[in-house]
C-alpha cells in the first residue's frame, strides 16, 4: 500500500427500483473540505495516465464498469518513495472510496468492453496551476500499461 492513500469501504444499499450507492458525507474520518464534484468516463479498454496533484486530494469512487488504477509515490520522504502500487475497483467487486494525497502520480485503464464512470469529490476547486501531467508510457515511471487499439 502507498503511505497516505486511503481506501474505505462503501456501502451498496440495494432497492428493486436501483440501488442507492454511498460515497462521501461530510461526517466521514476523512473528509477535510469540499472543492468540487464531477464524472469522469473511461472507454473500453482506455487509459488515462499520469497525473500528479501538487495540493489537491483526489476522492473517488468508480460507480460503472472496472478500472485499474496504478499509483507512483515520488515524495522523497515517504515510506512508500519509488514503489508501484495497483489496484482494480468496480462497483461489483470492490465497491470503495479512494483517496489519493497530493505528490502521487496516478493513472488508470478502463478494464472491460464497457464505459467505466469515476465520481471524484475533491478537497478543492480544480487549478490547473497544482498538477502536473506526463504521457501513459513515460520512462519516468516504470510500469507498463497494456494497451488495445
Amino acid at each position: 500500500m502507498i503511505k497516505d492513500l486511503i481506501l474505505v469501504d462503501l456501502k451498496i444499499i440495494n432497492d428493486k427500483r436501483g440501488d442507492i450507492l454511498h460515497m462521501l458525507r461530510n461526517d466521514d474520518k476523512n473528509f477535510t473540505s469540499f472543492g468540487e464534484c464531477y464524472i469522469s468516463e473511461v472507454n473500453p479498454h482506455r487509459i488515462k495516465a499520469w497525473k500528479l496533484h501538487l495540493k489537491q486530494t483526489q476522492i473517488l469512487t468508480v460507480v460503472y464498469g472496472q478500472l485499474k488504477f496504478v499509483f507512483y509515490d515520488l515524495r522523497k520522504e515517504s515510506s512508500t518513495y519509488g514503489k508501484i502500487m495497483e489496484l482494480n475497483l468496480s462497483r461489483d467487486a470492490n465497491f470503495k472510496r479512494l483517496h489519493i494525497p497530493p505528490n502521487i502520480y496516478y493513472g488508470f485503464q478502463n478494464q472491460t468492453d464497457e464505459l467505466a464512470i469515476i465520481v471524484n469529490c475533491t478537497n478543492t476547486p480544480h487549478d490547473i496551476s497544482e498538477s502536473k501531467k506526463i504521457d501513459f508510457d513515460s520512462d519516468l515511471i516504470p510500469f507498463k500499461w497494456n494497451k488495445y487499439d
